[in-house]
């Protein structure tokens, strides 16, 4: 930055600043994407095991209340008129309030479904995390200690 006048200096500091940021961000981005893809294809697995591919709804959009469409891993229609509705959720903030937020805004267009996030390791969330997640899903499934048995007691 030699040559660089000092009146203009903040600015070229600023400017570096939102350029590291963008490009943390698109890291972030890109990680948390490659993780729910690998989490979307385990669950999806799953559920065909269970409830057969005809049944399940792939990356579907599903609206709330606010009339905006979410992204969502599955969809299956549960007996009794209800409806599982599925994300993938990684621990990190970007993943999880989105998952938080879709689901309260979907709670209030859907109240009798059952929202479920789907996590892997567990034991690497915090509480915290966990318990904003829970705020909202009506489950939380972790593909990493026997999802099957969770997943079938919902269609009972």
């Amino acid at each position: 930055m030699r040559g660089i006048k000092d009146a203009l200096l903040p600015g070229y500091i600023i400017h570096l600043a939102n350029r590291v940021q963008a490009w943390v961000a698109s890291q972030v981005a890109r990680i948390t994407h490659n993780h729910d893809v690998d989490l979307d294809t385990r669950l999806l697995e799953i559920l065909d095991r269970i409830y057969g591919e005809k049944v399940v709804g792939r990356t579907v959009e599903v609206n709330g209340d606010s009339t905006r469409l979410y992204s969502m891993s599955a969809v299956v229609a549960l007996p009794d008129n209800r409806t599982a509705i599925f994300r993938t959720v990684v621990d990190v903030p970007q993943s999880f309030f989105a998952c938080h937020t879709a689901f309260g805004d979907i709670a209030l267009a859907h109240p009798d479904s059952e929202r479920i996030a789907v996590i892997s390791a567990k034991q690497r969330w915090t509480s915290a995390d966990l318990s904003l997640v829970g705020q909202t899903a009506t489950h939380i499934v972790d593909l990493d200690s026997q999802p099957e048995y969770e997943l079938r007691r919902l269609a009972a």
